[in-house]
């Protein structure tokens, strides 16, 4: 995920914050916090995931399910 440091930095400039610190501020938020962020491609991944392991899941309980009815 990709932020607009400078549109950042000129933001908290505009809004009273000195120039040296507004550059520190979009740097750390940059460098510390985004990479923290799941990005739209990490969401969708995790879907395909989940779906998978529910997926094997149901097909695993039905297989019980048969292999017990069978049994009684």
């Amino acid at each position: 995920m990709a932020i607009d440091t400078l549109g950042y930095m000129k933001y908290l400039e505009g809004h009273g914050v000195p120039r040296a610190e507004a550059e520190a501020h979009a740097e750390a938020v940059s460098q510390f916090l985004f990479p923290q962020l799941a990005t739209r491609a990490d969401l969708r991944d995790l879907e395909q995931r989940l779906t998978i392991r529910v997926g094997s899941m149901m097909v695993a309980v039905a297989g019980l399910s048969i292999a017990l009815a069978k049994l009684i």
